[in-house]
């Protein structure tokens, strides 16, 4: 029983470090954005409107579960379709953790 506990933690442990370092080389691959100026400066009362963006825990979207059939498959995939849009609901994007 320990050993799985220890095996689940360190494999939770070892893909957030991966998480975190795909996250940090993907800031180093996007080019920088570099504000714009606007040319009529009618334009410049506009604001800015700020994305929102939901953090959506990868476990909470993506259950464990054993799979044994196409429909169970189907099932599992529909559900996590359905979750996706309900987070979507409201907000600019989500972002799987």
């Amino acid at each position: 029983m320990r050993q799985k506990v220890w095996r689940s933690l360190k494999d939770s442990l070892l893909w957030n470090y991966r998480d975190d370092a795909l996250e940090k080389i993907e800031a180093l691959i996007t080019p920088p954005v570099t504000p714009v100026k606007p040319i009529n400066p009618s334009d410049s009362s506009k604001p800015v409107v700020k994305k929102i963006i939901k953090p959506v825990a990868r476990q909470q979207l993506f259950p464990a579960k054993t799979l044994t059939s196409e429909e169970e498959i189907d099932a599992y995939v529909e559900n996590i379709r359905k979750q996706m849009k309900q987070y979507l609901q409201g907000s600019d994007g989500i972002k799987i953790n």
